[in-house]
């Protein structure tokens, strides 16, 4: 991929700017892969879902965003006081890295709601401000958190064999110590209990609660419940965490469960 053209995009989406005038003349197929790639890279953009005009003649780019200048800036004045006073991001820095990934697990099932109908489902606005999201939400807001903890990660597509849509399913990969294991916390939601029996078509396993079928577990496991896009480019997950190691980990405290009107205590 052009580093160079990569950067360019990047630059101009994070600064929120309309136009972009390219140094070459890339092709569309081009622009395209690298718009993608940067989405996938930085899931901190929420204000553009992927939507511009590419005038090749001119080798310029016309951007559109989802959000204007004041609301985005609002946004993350929310998404920042989530981090520090419901996140805990300090203190979360000083767990060991195991710690760190259920805390963001468990804290995910405690923070949102699993909605995937959810009308900014793709977006971590949909998982900080709005609370309730689809899976793609779920992924883009792990990610990024792990990224806060200096833990690399990125987003894994499928779809779930017991989805009859044609909607996609999204979740994540991540690196635990030098090894990758899929971490899925969209089905960690006790509330959606039908979605995850579903979708791992057996009993779940419960602890603190949570469903922690999902957390840390190999290829293998992950794909007796979905099929995996691209799935030779990624990294390979060979092994999942034993459950007592797992059931020991979620003991940690991340808050109070939010609940929603019409939900019972």
């Amino acid at each position: 991929m052009d580093s160079c053209l990569y950067n360019q995009i990047l630059s101009a989406i994070n600064n929120r700017s309309y136009f972009l005038a390219l140094d070459d003349s890339p092709s569309e197929e081009q622009v395209r892969d690298v718009v993608r790639q940067v989405m996938l890279d930085d899931p901190g953009i929420f204000w553009f879902a992927g939507q511009y005009d590419y005038d090749a003649s001119q080798a310029g780019m016309f951007f559109r965003y989802t959000y204007p200048d004041f609301l985005v800036s609002q946004i993350q004045k929310g998404i920042a006081d989530v981090l520090q006073n419901s996140f805990r991001l300090e203190y979360v820095r000083t767990l060991s890295v195991h710690q760190q990934v259920v805390y963001v697990y468990k804290w995910l099932s405690v923070f949102c709601k699993y909605e995937p109908k959810s009308s900014r489902a793709s977006t971590i606005y949909s998982v900080f401000g709005c609370r309730n999201s689809a899976s793609e939400g779920y992924a883009k807001a792990a990610q990024f958190l792990f990224g806060l903890l200096g833990i690399r990660s990125r987003l894994v597509f499928g779809r779930l064999h017991s989805d009859k849509s044609e909607d996609r399913h999204c979740w994540n990969i991540v690196n635990v110590e030098g090894q990758y294991y899929h971490f899925d916390a969209s089905l960690s939601d006790i509330r959606s209990a039908q979605v995850a029996v579903n979708a791992v078509a057996r009993e779940l396993h419960i602890a603190y609660g949570v469903y922690y079928d999902l957390l840390c577990v190999s290829s293998d496991k992950i794909s007796r419940t979905r099929t995996i896009e691209d799935v030779d480019a990624l990294p390979p997950c060979p092994d999942s965490w034993p459950r007592e190691l797992v059931e020991a980990l979620l003991a940690v405290d991340v808050g109070k469960r939010v609940i929603y009107p019409g939900e019972e205590m």
